[in-house]
């Protein structure tokens, strides 16, 4: 890995500590390092809340379907992963383990530019 893209990793993994976020579970917490991790070798930025209230480890699987990008222009700064608000979210399967597949292919990676402009869903916009 490269020094910058090291020095990126460690800007992004110190943001993420002063957030001083709730409790999380193991899962949850290597799938945070693995989703920065990724992050920083695609070139792309995370917001500092881009689970918005998805379990890391379902946020993970979004945005590795999305390669990285926001899926309306393309852009890789300030990600988040939007989660459809249509139906009730499935916490109980996210508990269990893993979401549904119509539930990932609904949910979709946006950056802060899209979300503001296209009327979003997102429950925390």
């Amino acid at each position: 890995m490269g020094k910058a893209l090291e020095r990126l990793l460690r800007v992004l993994e110190t943001r993420e500590r002063k957030r001083k976020p709730a409790a999380l579970s193991d899962e949850d917490r290597l799938a945070r390092r693995v989703a920065y991790r990724e992050a920083a070798e695609q070139l792309a930025l995370l917001d500092a809340d881009f689970t918005r209230g998805a379990p890391h480890s379902f946020a993970l699987s979004v945005l590795r379907k999305d390669g990285y990008r926001c899926s309306r222009c393309g852009a890789s700064g300030s990600l988040f992963v939007r989660v459809p608000t249509e139906e009730p979210t499935p916490l109980e399967t996210w508990v269990l383990g893993s979401a549904p597949s119509a539930f990932l292919d609904a949910a979709s990676t946006l950056c802060s530019q899209c979300a503001t402009m296209g009327g979003t869903n997102d429950a925390s916009t």
